[in-house]
């Protein structure tokens, strides 16, 4: 056989197999940012843990996904490893964003809310971003912003429940009672909405919309 046609049919081999090769880890790739995309932040993980066993740590933002990842999860810990990680060589928004939400769930409020407050015209219309940012500042005790932000947060996406909730924790604390009530019943209707109710959190958020019916009278009385 010709030696030239031999080296021709390898080369031609090897492309395939490289194009195929690259066609799978595409594939890949997009199952990982859909389940993201989806909240399914377990398969994700699985998924990125699978592309490096099979591809070595070769996807340029594998430590970003990992880390939006494990943030949702409230792996924070873990998540701060890969955040800082992608940081070493990419200086964005979206990663000074995750570094917020570490350094929130690492219980460095003061730091998260500067970092925050520097990224914010990015997130104008971003709840989550605005959910984030008021339960650092209300666990930071600064009740007033974190009232202000979590309405900007139910204003933006008002069928997400955990918003009305902390929503009511930081009117609760202002001493705000009648607001605290109308953000406790738009839990509980939103619950109401859901074909998967948990019995025991509706009762404990009627128990503690009775508080809140309360609360004022027995603030006159002492």
């Amino acid at each position: 056989m010709n030696k030239k046609f031999v080296i021709l049919l390898v080369l031609i081999l090897c492309f395939q197999s490289t194009g195929c090769s690259g066609k799978d880890n595409q594939k890949e790739i997009d199952f990982i940012r859909s389940y993201i995309n989806e909240e399914q932040y377990e398969k994700a993980i699985v998924e990125l843990d699978e592309y490096n066993t099979k591809n070595g740590r070769t996807l340029d933002e594998e430590d970003y996904y990992y880390g939006v990842c494990y943030n949702r999860l409230g792996l924070y810990k873990l998540a701060e490893e890969a955040i800082d990680y992608y940081q070493t060589d990419h200086d964005d928004i979206k990663g000074n964003y995750e570094k917020a939400i570490t350094l929130y769930g690492t219980a460095d409020y003061e730091k998260a809310n500067q970092l925050f407050e520097s990224i914010k015209d990015a997130y104008l219309d971003n709840p989550e971003y605005f959910y984030y940012y008021g339960n650092s500042c209300y666990y930071n005790k600064k009740y007033a912003d974190a009232a202000r932000l979590l309405e900007k947060a139910v204003n933006l996406d008002p069928k997400q429940h955990t918003y009305n909730i902390d929503l009511l924790y930081a009117y609760s604390e202002l001493e705000e009672y009648n607001k605290g009530i109308e953000a406790c019943n738009n839990y509980l209707k939103i619950l109401g909405e859901k074909k998967e109710v948990n019995s025991d959190e509706r009762d404990q958020l009627e128990y503690q919309r009775g508080d809140f019916f309360i609360m004022p009278v027995n603030t006159k009385l002492l």
